[in-house]
């Protein structure tokens, strides 16, 4: 089913820096994509996906778009693409960047790597259109956590903008967990050094250096094609 976004979620999101959508994305399809994405982590750390600290899975869940077609189609929806447009007022953005974030109970020593902070001033692609996050997978509690910011529902969505401050430090709140954020940019994006991005050197080796344009064939261009 198409999303709904009215004026007065643009006005919310303009004045808040973030706003939820709810099931943009199935059931089914989450838990698909979820088994996709523990696949992945084990084969990248060679340990056991249960096993997979928060700190494991942010070095090793970068990028993951590259070898998974049901991350780069998830990143590609068009119903991303079309609340992104209307929030954004873009019509042409490319990817920037992706990243999987896997929640166990982890504790502070695990998390306290990722402050809370903006992606603006933790990423090494400037500047940044939008962030979305996904809620793949949740394990259910006993207790709604209502001042989490982070979606709670699977197949919901969560839209920031690049300088929105994320509570990363709540999501020790959460128990299991799998969340999958994607980083969107505009089309002059530059790659630069930020020693606030743990992954700041990982564009190197596709060629890059610190002041480069981001080139079409590393970092594809998305266009809205939806009949607003």
């Amino acid at each position: 089913m198409k999303p709904t976004v009215l004026s007065q979620h643009i006005n919310f999101f303009q004045k808040h820096g973030f706003i939820e959508f709810e099931d943009i994305f199935s059931l089914e399809r989450m838990n698909t994509f979820f088994e996709d994405t523990r696949n992945y982590l084990e084969s990248k750390s060679k340990i056991c996906f249960s096993d997979i600290s928060f700190l494991q899975s942010y070095k090793y869940g970068r990028d993951f778009w590259r070898f998974s077609d049901k991350a780069f189609a998830i990143i590609k929806e068009k119903d991303i693409l079309e609340i992104i447009h209307l929030l954004c007022k873009k019509d042409i953005f490319r990817i920037a960047f992706d990243q999987i974030l896997k929640i166990s109970g982890c504790d502070f020593s695990d998390i306290n790597f990722l402050p809370n902070s903006s992606l603006e001033k933790t990423s090494s692609i400037q500047p940044l259109l939008a962030g979305v996050i996904i809620c793949v997978k949740k394990e259910k509690e006993d207790f709604e956590n209502h001042d989490l910011i982070f979606p709670q529902k699977e197949g919901n969505i969560l839209i920031i903008a690049p300088s929105f401050v994320m509570p990363f430090q709540s999501l020790i709140k959460l128990k299991n967990s799998l969340y999958y954020l994607i980083g969107y940019a505009p089309i002059s994006s530059q790659y630069v050094e930020n020693k606030a991005d743990i992954h700041t050197n990982d564009c190197k080796r596709y060629g890059y250096g610190f002041g480069d344009v981001l080139k079409d064939k590393s970092h594809p261009i998305l266009q809205n094609k939806n009949k607003i």
